[in-house]
């Protein structure tokens, strides 16, 4: 028997013995794909009381308004447009 004929007969041979040994550990079980996975879903979210969604509101409202301030300002001081949104991020910053 030629090298490469009896390397192909041992490849075969071994291929089909993890075959057969593999099928036969996993007959009547699921493929290890398929197993169950940890449930990972976020628990349920809380509604939030009254005074806490109030309070979040005039945060928003209070940001909103400085941004305008500052939006303003930037006009006003001629800011070209690509250097307006950088201005008015840093005085946000400001307070």
């Amino acid at each position: 028997m030629k090298l490469t004929q009896m390397m192909a007969a041992t490849g075969l041979a071994a291929f089909l013995l993890f075959a057969g040994g593999a099928g036969v550990a996993s007959l009547g079980t699921q493929p290890a794909f398929a197993q169950a996975q940890p449930d990972t879903k976020k628990p349920a979210s809380r509604p939030t009381t009254k005074a806490r969604r109030d309070r979040r509101a005039a945060q928003r409202a209070a940001t909103r308004s400085k941004r305008a301030a500052c939006t303003a300002e930037a006009r006003a001081r001629g800011v070209s447009m690509l250097r307006r949104q950088s201005y008015i991020r840093s005085c946000m910053r400001k307070g």
